[in-house]
């Protein structure tokens, strides 16, 4: 999941399981949010997925202040 997520062009969702079934009642979503339109859109179906599966959601907000040019490839 590392991998996919540092490599994609795209946003990405992963979903994990500890016991390999699908998440219920239990666990927690963590979102990470920048303030882009594609986080936004990220918020929904997180927020969406937490209340189906009845987990806790924990936003993560990220931000920097230095250009992000040198990272892109």
């Amino acid at each position: 999941a590392e991998v996919v997520a540092r490599r994609s062009r795209t946003p990405v969702v992963v979903v994990r399981s500890d016991n390999g079934t699908s998440p219920t009642g239990t666990g927690r979503v963590v979102l990470g949010v920048d303030g882009s339109q594609v986080s936004g859109l990220a918020i929904g179906f997180a927020y969406d997925f937490a209340a189906r599966h009845r987990a806790e959601l924990v936003a993560v907000h990220a931000w920097s202040d230095r250009p992000l040019e040198p990272f892109t490839r």
